[in-house]
């Protein structure tokens, strides 16, 4: 890691983690589902769903980080678990896809804003597969009604099926484009109601002005986070 990366670490006093990969697998050819775990996650307190950890991708080296949101985090337990995609392209995707058991991961956390909006009791999601872990996390701890899309292929259909989330399929096949502005536009949505808008920058974008400025939804309610593009 660098001086000044260094000098940052510990002026936000954050704590370095190692851990260890103690479980590893492929969901559908697009998700890298790892598990970590170190005594020292025990002792981390600043846990909310939704929130990502910085993990060093080039190891003990540490000049190399990517964020990746938190799928499940157990303190008792001592143990994180990511759902990493592989898109197939950079660094982050080599390093998920080459990780097995008994690896050691460098990672320092928790940082994010987007997370479960506690006064909220209905909750709704805009996202693809590179939302599905803090989706997750936070449908799982909501109190009351969680619905939204996913948009993807139809290997996000099967996840959908196989992590038991409670979000409707929009079919993206061949790189059309995305079908999210326009149900932005047309749905009869829940207020108030938490809406969480994640994944590609562009469609980020786009549904958040349509709900801010086409159909004049509290901005307090939106909680957008562009993730790539």
């Amino acid at each position: 890691m660098s001086i000044l990366e260094t000098v940052k670490t510990w002026v936000k006093h954050e704590t370095q983690h190692r851990a260890a990969v103690v479980q590893v697998r492929t969901l559908q050819g697009v998700l890298r589902h790892i598990t970590l775990e170190a005594e020292s996650f025990k002792h981390m307190t600043d846990y909310a769903p939704g929130r990502a950890v910085s993990v060093y991708i080039d190891g003990a080296t540490q000049r190399v980080g990517r964020k990746y949101s938190v799928y499940r985090f157990d303190a008792t337990r001592g143990r994180i678990e990511l759902l990493v995609h592989l898109h197939g392209r950079g660094p982050g995707s080599a390093w998920a896809s080459l990780l097995t058991v008994g690896d050691n991961v460098w990672l320092r956390g928790f940082s994010g804003r987007v997370t479960l909006d506690l006064a909220r009791q209905t909750h709704w999601f805009f996202g693809d597969a590179t939302t599905l872990a803090p989706f997750a996390a936070i449908s799982r701890a909501a109190q009351g009604r969680c619905e939204g899309f996913i948009e993807g292929d139809t290997r996000i259909a099967s996840l959908l099926d196989e992590l038991e989330l409670p979000f409707t399929w929009l079919d993206q096949a061949g790189g059309k484009a995305s079908r999210q502005p326009a149900m932005a536009r047309m749905l009869d949505l829940p207020t108030p109601a938490a809406i969480y808008i994640a994944g590609a920058a562009q469609t980020v974008r786009a549904v958040q002005d349509i709900l801010l400025f086409e159909r004049g939804l509290d901005r307090t309610s939106v909680r957008p986070k562009p993730f790539w593009g």
